[in-house]
């Protein structure tokens, strides 16, 4: 996304109410800092986005903006929360039938006997140990060993998240995650399948329309071994996932938050680095195309004309 882009929504679609969306004037503006003025707002909101993309430490960012901490902190304060509901507009989508169909891949028709709506795949944040003996048995997760907080995302085959749900601490399992969340799967309509990994197998039961869910076949406590065919069919449904797993890149490698291991005092901004996340990875180029891209190109270029 281009700079120009990038203030365009800023300044006309996230937040077009708000006042003193400008940068500085001139570079005497700017050298006035010295003498005590103040930031933008335009500036503000930029240093918090900026703080939630780098994870930078209030002193380093008071250094680069020409301010003082106290600045920074009130900035991040205010825009903070305006960012996270700004952001959760883009990770939190309507979809409909019409939509879903027009993101099949080209040869799934063939493959599968149903469209299919979503792929759904999880992604844990590591977070340092909390010292409370009970917060750091919740936290504690069983995929990387160690605390963290865990998400769940709702994706169509494109690459396109339409589903970010919340952070939540990393013992959650997640069929008890889907449970809790169970009203929000209505959008799904009836029809439509699912791609989902063994961790989902049970959570059928929480769409409404009980939408039908291909999982690769893997070696259950009543089996001993899998066929040729079965590991040729969970080899191809596993590469056909492969866009969730990506999109969960994108989505991480949006926050310094989001990687490595987040310090507990920066826990509060966990959910809207989440949510920013998703904003960005859902800006960027669809990771598959889907069948009728040509046609969807072509129209997309009359219009433009």
């Amino acid at each position: 996304m281009s700079w120009r882009q990038m203030m365009t929504l800023i300044t006309r679609v996230h937040f077009p109410d708000e006042e003193d969306m400008r940068l500085p004037a001139d570079r005497q503006e700017r050298e006035d800092r010295t003498r005590g003025v103040r930031l933008t707002n335009l500036e503000k909101c930029l240093v918090t986005k900026m703080f939630i993309t780098t994870g930078l430490e209030f002193t380093k960012l008071a250094d680069l903006w020409g301010c003082n901490e106290r600045t920074i902190s009130a900035a991040i304060r205010y825009w903070e929360p305006r960012w996270q509901q700004a952001a959760t507009k883009y990770c939190r989508l309507r979809v409909w039938d019409g939509y879903l169909k027009a993101c099949q891949p080209a040869g799934w028709s063939n493959r599968y006997k149903h469209p299919i709506s979503h792929m759904t795949d999880r992604s844990v944040v590591q977070t340092n140990t909390p010292r409370k003996s009970c917060l750091s048995r919740f936290m504690y997760n069983s995929k990387i060993e160690h605390s963290a907080a865990l998400g769940i995302t709702l994706s169509t085959p494109t690459g396109c998240g339409f589903l970010g749900m919340p952070l939540y601490c990393g013992k959650l399992s997640e069929v008890g995650y889907m449970s809790l969340h169970q009203r929000w799967f209505d959008m799904i309509p009836p029809g439509f399948a699912r791609l989902v990994d063994k961790g989902f197998t049970r959570t059928t039961r929480y769409y409404r329309w009980m939408n039908f869910a291909y999982v690769p076949a893997f070696i259950r406590s009543n089996s001993k071994d899998l066929s040729g065919a079965q590991l040729k069919d969970a080899r191809k449904q596993s590469s056909d996932r492969y866009t969730c797993e990506v999109y969960f890149a994108r989505v991480k490698g949006a926050s310094k938050l989001l990687k490595g291991e987040c310090r507990h005092y920066h826990w509060r901004y966990l959910e809207t680095a989440w949510c920013l996340g998703h904003y960005n990875a859902n800006l960027q180029p669809p990771l598959r195309l889907p069948h009728n891209f040509d046609e969807l190109k072509s129209q997309y270029e009359a219009l433009a004309r």
